[in-house]
Protein backbone atom coordinates (compact mmCIF):
# COMPACT_ATOMS: atom_id res chain seq x y z
CA UNK A 1 0.00 0.00 0.00
CA UNK A 2 1.20 3.80 -0.50
CA UNK A 3 2.68 5.93 1.83
CA UNK A 4 0.08 8.96 1.01
CA UNK A 5 -2.37 6.77 3.43
CA UNK A 6 0.09 6.11 6.36
CA UNK A 7 0.96 10.11 6.53
CA UNK A 8 -2.78 10.63 7.24
CA UNK A 9 -1.99 9.30 10.76
CA UNK A 10 1.23 11.14 10.82
CA UNK A 11 0.77 14.18 12.80
CA UNK A 12 -1.70 14.23 15.80
CA UNK A 13 0.46 10.79 16.32
CA UNK A 14 3.71 12.77 17.27
CA UNK A 15 3.02 14.13 20.81
CA UNK A 16 1.88 10.47 21.71
CA UNK A 17 4.25 8.91 24.39
CA UNK A 18 5.89 5.27 22.91
CA UNK A 19 3.05 2.82 24.90
CA UNK A 20 0.24 4.98 23.39
CA UNK A 21 1.81 4.60 19.97
CA UNK A 22 2.76 0.83 20.86
CA UNK A 23 -1.20 0.32 21.39
CA UNK A 24 -1.97 2.33 18.22
CA UNK A 25 0.32 -0.15 15.85
CA UNK A 26 -1.31 -3.24 17.83
CA UNK A 27 -4.63 -1.72 16.89
CA UNK A 28 -3.76 -0.74 13.34
CA UNK A 29 -2.33 -4.61 12.82
CA UNK A 30 -5.70 -6.38 14.67
CA UNK A 31 -7.64 -4.15 12.01
CA UNK A 32 -5.71 -5.65 8.95
CA UNK A 33 -5.59 -9.22 10.04
CA UNK A 34 -8.72 -9.95 7.89
CA UNK A 35 -6.66 -8.56 4.81
CA UNK A 36 -4.27 -10.36 2.87
CA UNK A 37 -0.97 -10.79 3.56
CA UNK A 38 -0.13 -8.44 0.27
CA UNK A 39 -2.53 -5.26 0.90
CA UNK A 40 -1.18 -5.04 4.18
CA UNK A 41 1.13 -2.51 6.11
CA UNK A 42 4.43 -3.87 7.08
CA UNK A 43 5.26 -3.63 10.65
CA UNK A 44 8.52 -1.40 10.02
CA UNK A 45 6.58 0.99 7.98
CA UNK A 46 4.15 1.97 10.22
CA UNK A 47 6.35 2.39 12.66
CA UNK A 48 8.56 4.87 10.56
CA UNK A 49 5.75 6.27 9.97
CA UNK A 50 4.40 6.94 13.38
CA UNK A 51 7.58 7.95 14.67
CA UNK A 52 8.23 4.78 16.93
CA UNK A 53 11.74 2.80 17.03
CA UNK A 54 11.66 -0.95 16.38
CA UNK A 55 13.37 -1.68 20.25
CA UNK A 56 11.14 0.32 21.77
CA UNK A 57 8.02 -0.97 20.11
CA UNK A 58 8.97 -4.40 20.97
CA UNK A 59 9.77 -3.12 24.89
CA UNK A 60 6.77 -1.45 25.14
CA UNK A 61 4.70 -4.70 23.87
CA UNK A 62 6.53 -6.85 26.25
CA UNK A 63 5.91 -4.31 28.93
CA UNK A 64 2.62 -4.16 28.63
CA UNK A 65 2.20 -8.21 28.19
CA UNK A 66 4.08 -8.22 31.41
CA UNK A 67 1.61 -5.92 33.25
CA UNK A 68 -1.43 -7.87 32.02
CA UNK A 69 -0.10 -11.25 33.15
CA UNK A 70 0.87 -10.03 36.99
CA UNK A 71 -2.96 -8.35 36.92
CA UNK A 72 -4.15 -11.46 35.58
CA UNK A 73 -2.53 -14.00 38.82
CA UNK A 74 -3.53 -10.89 41.33
CA UNK A 75 -7.54 -11.55 39.84
CA UNK A 76 -6.93 -15.37 40.80
CA UNK A 77 -5.65 -14.47 43.69
CA UNK A 78 -8.47 -12.41 44.61
CA UNK A 79 -10.95 -14.78 43.06
CA UNK A 80 -9.85 -17.72 45.10
CA UNK A 81 -9.65 -15.66 48.19
CA UNK A 82 -13.08 -15.35 47.72
CA UNK A 83 -14.26 -19.04 47.11
CA UNK A 84 -17.24 -19.92 49.39
CA UNK A 85 -18.25 -23.63 49.35
CA UNK A 86 -16.27 -24.37 46.76
CA UNK A 87 -17.97 -21.90 44.68
CA UNK A 88 -16.27 -18.56 43.56
CA UNK A 89 -18.53 -15.31 45.22
CA UNK A 90 -16.67 -12.33 44.18
CA UNK A 91 -17.62 -10.85 40.91
CA UNK A 92 -16.13 -7.71 38.98
CA UNK A 93 -17.02 -4.88 41.39
CA UNK A 94 -15.38 -6.82 44.39
CA UNK A 95 -12.42 -7.64 42.36
CA UNK A 96 -12.34 -4.05 41.33
CA UNK A 97 -12.25 -3.00 44.77
CA UNK A 98 -9.57 -5.96 46.21
CA UNK A 99 -7.39 -4.06 43.07
CA UNK A 100 -7.28 -1.00 43.82
CA UNK A 101 -5.91 -1.86 47.15
CA UNK A 102 -3.49 -3.40 45.90
CA UNK A 103 -3.07 -0.04 44.06
CA UNK A 104 -3.54 -1.56 40.31
CA UNK A 105 -6.06 0.89 38.86
CA UNK A 106 -8.06 -0.62 35.89
CA UNK A 107 -11.75 0.42 34.48
CA UNK A 108 -14.13 -1.98 35.46
CA UNK A 109 -14.59 -2.74 31.36
CA UNK A 110 -11.01 -4.48 31.60
CA UNK A 111 -11.86 -5.82 34.86
CA UNK A 112 -14.70 -8.10 33.55
CA UNK A 113 -12.82 -8.61 30.32
CA UNK A 114 -9.89 -10.00 32.30
CA UNK A 115 -12.22 -12.32 34.64
CA UNK A 116 -13.89 -13.34 31.51
CA UNK A 117 -10.60 -14.40 29.54
CA UNK A 118 -9.76 -15.91 32.93
CA UNK A 119 -13.23 -18.01 33.55
CA UNK A 120 -13.81 -16.30 36.92
CA UNK A 121 -17.17 -15.94 36.99
CA UNK A 122 -19.57 -15.77 40.35
CA UNK A 123 -21.35 -19.04 40.41
CA UNK A 124 -23.14 -18.41 43.00
CA UNK A 125 -25.61 -15.76 43.75
CA UNK A 126 -26.78 -14.76 47.29
CA UNK A 127 -30.56 -15.08 47.46
CA UNK A 128 -31.83 -14.38 50.92
CA UNK A 129 -32.61 -11.10 50.47
CA UNK A 130 -35.44 -11.57 48.26
CA UNK A 131 -37.13 -14.87 50.30
CA UNK A 132 -36.69 -12.41 53.25
CA UNK A 133 -39.06 -9.70 50.99
CA UNK A 134 -41.12 -12.17 50.40
CA UNK A 135 -41.66 -13.71 54.00
CA UNK A 136 -41.66 -9.80 55.17
CA UNK A 137 -44.92 -9.00 52.64
CA UNK A 138 -46.53 -12.24 53.60
CA UNK A 139 -46.58 -10.99 57.49
CA UNK A 140 -47.25 -7.65 56.36
CA UNK A 141 -50.39 -8.74 54.40
CA UNK A 142 -51.46 -11.07 57.10
CA UNK A 143 -51.38 -8.31 59.97
CA UNK A 144 -53.10 -5.52 57.73
CA UNK A 145 -55.85 -8.32 57.06
CA UNK A 146 -56.54 -8.71 61.27
CA UNK A 147 -56.31 -4.95 61.67
CA UNK A 148 -58.97 -4.23 58.75
CA UNK A 149 -61.24 -7.32 60.55
CA UNK A 150 -60.53 -6.13 63.85
CA UNK A 151 -61.44 -2.31 63.15
CA UNK A 152 -64.58 -3.56 61.35
CA UNK A 153 -65.41 -5.47 63.75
Amino acid sequence: MGERNLKKINDPVRNLKGRKKTQIVDQIRVEQESLPKSNRYKVGDILKTIGLKKATYHDERKRIKDYVDKVKVEILKIAESGRYRGRLTYGYRRVQEELIKLDIHLSDAVVRRLMDELNVQVSCRCRTNIQTYRILTQINIVLIRNLLFESLD
